[in-house]
């Protein structure tokens, strides 16, 4: 299992902290404690910390730029993805791991290509999908074709995208 921590900028030193702070401290505590159950060879209580992670994750990624710098709420958005991915193939779930990689990438493409979004937050996408690109790669390599997985990879890009 590839245990995706904390983006770099999210030091895993941090305090935990109550629920009642904003959302990506929330994301933090929830992750940490996905990846303990994890550790701790939990995989069914893993599984639900990191679907709860990946709600406040797409909280983060759909919010303004007051809920952190573009580049944390995606990589909150990813991390939360590829842990959830690696959650569902510790419990047998591999069609719902190359599910949860394929929305994450085809969600970083859509963004990507909305004009309409901040320039920042493109780039972010921009360099956040190469992590979900190897993840669905890696994932082809151990569990053989999947339709799904080679449509995604497949989805077009151009050029001017790749920030």
């Amino acid at each position: 299992m590839n245990e995706r921590l904390l983006p770099a900028s999210l030091s895993p030193a941090d305090p935990i902290v109550p629920c009642n702070t904003p959302l990506l401290a929330q994301w933090k505590q929830f992750t940490r404690a996905g990846v303990q159950a994890s550790r701790n060879h939990q995989p069914m209580q893993a599984t639900a910390l990191h679907q709860q992670a990946l709600a406040i994750a797409q909280q983060l990624f759909a919010a303004d730029a007051d809920a952190g710098t573009d580049d944390d709420r995606v990589a909150a958005f990813v991390v939360s993805h590829l842990n959830l991915a690696d959650a569902y193939l510790a419990t047998d779930q591999g069609g719902a791991a190359a599910e949860c990689l394929c929305r994450a990438h085809d969600e970083l493409l859509t963004t990507l290509q909305d004009e309409t979004l901040p320039t920042s937050l493109r780039i972010a996408a921009s360099r956040h999908r190469r992590e979900t690109h190897a993840a669905l790669i890696q994932h082809l390599a151990a569990h053989g074709p999947q339709l799904l997985v080679s449509q995604t990879l497949a989805s077009p890009i151009t050029p001017a995208q790749l920030h």
